[in-house]
C-alpha cells in the first residue's frame, strides 16, 4: 500500500494524488479494520484512560468517544463496493457485522436512526456478500 494514500485517511498528505481503484479498496478495507478495532478494544481503551489519568471515566463517555470516532472511519466507504474488497475474509467479516450490530444497538439507544440505518446498510451489504460466497463455496 502506498504511504501517501494511508496518511489520506488522516488528512496528512500535502499533495493528494488520483487513488487507484485498487487503492481504494485497500483503503476501505483499512477504515473497516479500524472501526472494528475500536469497538472491539472499547473496555480496553477505559482501562487504560483510567490508569494513566488516575481518574475514573464514565462508560458513557468512553463509548460515545468511540462509537462516534468508529463511524468516522466508515462514513466515507462506498457501500456498493464493499463486495468488491477481497481481503475482506470469512473470519473478518464476521467480526466486522458484529461490531457493526454492536453499533447500531449503541445509535438505537441515542436514537440516532440516520447512524442506524447506514450501520445497516453496510450490515445488509456484508450479509447478503457472505451469503453468495457461502453459495459458490
Amino acid at each position: 500500500m502506498n504511504k501517501r494514500k494511508l496518511f489520506d485517511l488522516v488528512g496528512l498528505s500535502p499533495n493528494p494524488e488520483p487513488v487507484s481503484q485498487e487503492a481504494e479498496y485497500n483503503i476501505d478495507f483499512v477504515k473497516i479494520k479500524m472501526f472494528t478495532k475500536l469497538i472491539e478494544s472499547r473496555k480496553e481503551f477505559k482501562r487504560n484512560l483510567n490508569k494513566t489519568n488516575n481518574l475514573e471515566v464514565s462508560e458513557d463517555l468512553i463509548n460515545n468517544i468511540i462509537f462516534n470516532r468508529a463511524l468516522f472511519y466508515i462514513e466515507t466507504l462506498e457501500v456498493d463496493k464493499l463486495n468488491n474488497i477481497e481481503d475482506l475474509k470469512s473470519e473478518h467479516k464476521k467480526r466486522f457485522i458484529s461490531t457493526i450490530q454492536q453499533s447500531i444497538k449503541y445509535f438505537e439507544q441515542l436514537e440516532q436512526y440516520e447512524n442506524c440505518a447506514f450501520l445497516f446498510k453496510i450490515e445488509k451489504m456484508i450479509s447478503s456478500t457472505r451469503k453468495s460466497t457461502e453459495e459458490v463455496a
